[in-house]
């Protein structure tokens, strides 16, 4: 038989290996646990990631459509305003050539003649004034606009 003193330490032996036993087997759990949390953390951040980039890859998208929409409208306006710009310019040189006959023909025209164009030429100052102060306006209004939204626009 087993003297009772190695029989105490055998026992001793075996609830420190067991204890040592408890204290890895804990360890190593917690260790588990904190690579399940270190994953979860990682796989939230890397959806964030992605959720970020398609986030900014819309709003790109919305902001270059909303840029090539600005651009094409431009072309359009500047196309309307050169095609205006050449009508105005025709008429322009077609009232100078007529009020160049004019001037070549008052030497022979009647007094009467001479005031109905004097009054026409009258009439047609006050319309272009009227249109050229009418136009200053707007453009004017177009400037204050765009200044207006140069400064709210996010820098």
């Amino acid at each position: 038989m087993i003297p009772d003193r190695y029989k105490i330490a055998a026992e001793a032996l075996a609830v420190f290996a067991l204890l040592i036993a408890i204290g890895w087997l804990y360890h190593w759990h917690c260790a588990q646990q904190q690579d399940i949390g270190e994953a979860r953390i990682q796989a939230q951040w890397d959806k964030q990631k992605l959720t970020d980039a398609e986030t900014y890859r819309l709003r790109s998208e919305a902001n270059q459509t909303i840029k090539d929409n600005a651009i094409t409208q431009g072309a359009q306006r500047e196309a309307v305003i050169k095609t205006l710009a050449a009508s105005s310019a025709a008429s322009a040189a077609g009232m100078r050539e007529t009020i160049a006959a004019f001037s070549r023909s008052n030497a022979t025209a009647t007094v009467e003649t001479l005031v109905k164009r004097a009054d026409t030429a009258g009439s047609l100052l006050g319309d272009c004034t009227e249109r050229y102060r009418s136009v200053a306006e707007k453009a004017d209004r177009h400037a204050n606009d765009a200044a207006t939204l140069s400064a709210a626009w996010p820098k």
